[in-house]
């Protein structure tokens, strides 16, 4: 997709300017998966689908476009709103955590998006899709896992909360964990521990971790999401 939009860079009309998932790769936003195979650009009062090129007719107001590069693009903002709007959680979740935690946005969730996007198809999940976004999210992976959660009607997670001992002996961060349910989940964005044996010193280190949180009474698990 990334050599699809730069191969698109110096043809687009003066109008036009690279949206939704095309924009989010020139801001450097994660895609998790390949819904679509097109470059997308919105150019006001055109619409037409060609075999590599996606232009669709939307409003585009002055402040919601940026340059980089010398390339028109969308501003993360707008991005975001597209993104959310158009396409599904696990793929629009992602980026407004990335977003949020490299400062391409504010943290007050509401802002983002512009008013007028308000009544746009697709509101009720953009606005779903900020609530379940969190900076505190580390990877994509864990944004999916968020969204799974959500999905399957799972609640009661906190994210990124730390164990540990009065005197420090033994600290731990878990991911994702229910309190009630003295529930851990450990989301790994990859296959981890491949590095030899400092790969095989950090497996040994996070199973004996994880022997000290269920000796603490807690389940964990660990998730692959690759």
């Amino acid at each position: 997709m990334s050599v699809l939009v730069d191969s698109y860079r110096d043809a687009l009309p003066s109008d036009a300017s690279f949206s939704h998932l095309s924009a989010g790769l020139l801001w450097d936003l994660p895609v998790t998966r390949s819904l679509q195979s097109r470059a997308e650009v919105i150019r006001p009062a055109h619409s037409v689908k060609y075999r590599q090129l996606l232009v669709r007719d939307r409003d585009l107001p002055r402040t919601d476009v940026a340059v980089l590069d010398g390339t028109r693009v969308t501003t993360v903002a707008r991005t975001l709103s597209d993104v959310a709007h158009d396409y599904p959680l696990d793929i629009s979740v992602p980026m407004i955590d990335a977003a949020l935690r490299n400062r391409l946005i504010t943290g007050d969730l509401t802002s983002p998006f512009p008013p007028s996007h308000s009544g746009r198809r697709g509101a009720r999940r953009a606005r779903l899709a900020l609530s379940i976004a969190d900076p505190s999210h580390e990877s994509p992976a864990e944004s999916i896992c968020a969204v799974r959660l959500h999905e399957h009607g799972i609640d009661g997670f906190v994210t990124q909360v730390v164990f540990g001992n009065p005197d420090e002996a033994f600290r731990a961060r878990v991911d994702f964990l229910h309190r009630a349910a003295k529930l851990i989940l450990e989301v790994n964005g990859e296959i981890k521990y491949v590095d030899g044996e400092a790969g095989s010193r950090r497996a040994r280190q996070e199973r004996q971790r994880d022997y000290r949180l269920r000796n603490m009474g807690y389940c964990v698990y660990q998730l692959t999401w690759a």
